[in-house]
């Protein structure tokens, strides 16, 4: 390693100070290091919100996993399925149009997106204003 580029994941790094003379490094440092992913999964606010016309959903996984992303309405009923897909870890982003599985124009209101992926369950309110 030369010491250049960039890292997107990272689970551990040590670094060693000094070598003796049998050409042996000392380690001086272990330490954990999280770069910008969560411990297992995150759903942020999505933006807009309010929204009209489309709002845009971040989120970002650990590691691998099957992701369910779903909206449901005030009844609990499911209004669309976004995301049914195994993802490898990182960060996802999807936008949502207000429209139902069948493509119709959703009415104003609050919703609920539903994330499930690594045995975990986020959800956020947004609010659909035309």
């Amino acid at each position: 390693l030369d010491g250049s580029g960039s890292v997107d994941f990272l689970d551990f790094f040590m670094f060693a100070d000094a070598f003796g003379g049998d050409g042996r490094a000392k380690l001086f440092a272990l330490a954990e290091e999280m770069i910008g992913l969560p411990r297992a999964v995150s759903l942020a606010q999505n933006y807009p919100n309010p929204f009209n016309s489309a709002t845009t959903i971040d989120y970002a996984l650990r590691s691998a996993s099957g992701v369910l992303l779903q909206v449901y309405d005030l009844n609990g009923q499911q209004v669309r399925r976004l995301v049914d897909h195994y993802h490898d870890g990182g960060r996802y982003q999807i936008s949502w149009d207000g429209l139902d599985e069948a493509g119709n124009p959703l009415s104003s209101g609050v919703y609920f997106m539903r994330l499930q992926a690594l045995n975990r369950v986020e959800t956020r309110k947004m609010m659909l204003m035309k």
